[in-house]
């Protein structure tokens, strides 16, 4: 009962870090011509204008 607690909630946890990584990147542009790579459309409602 404690294991599946333990990752269910380190599941919410990777899934928050990750949700606001693609956030901060999909605000970020790369400053090298070619290095940023094409963003799904999922990532790219996440920008804040």
């Amino acid at each position: 009962m404690k294991k599946s607690t333990i990752k269910s909630n380190a599941l919410k946890a990777m899934a928050a870090v990750s949700a606001k990584s693609a956030e901060k990147n999909s605000n970020s542009a790369c400053f090298w011509f070619l290095g940023q790579p094409k963003q799904p459309k999922a990532v790219k409602k996440l920008r804040k204008f």
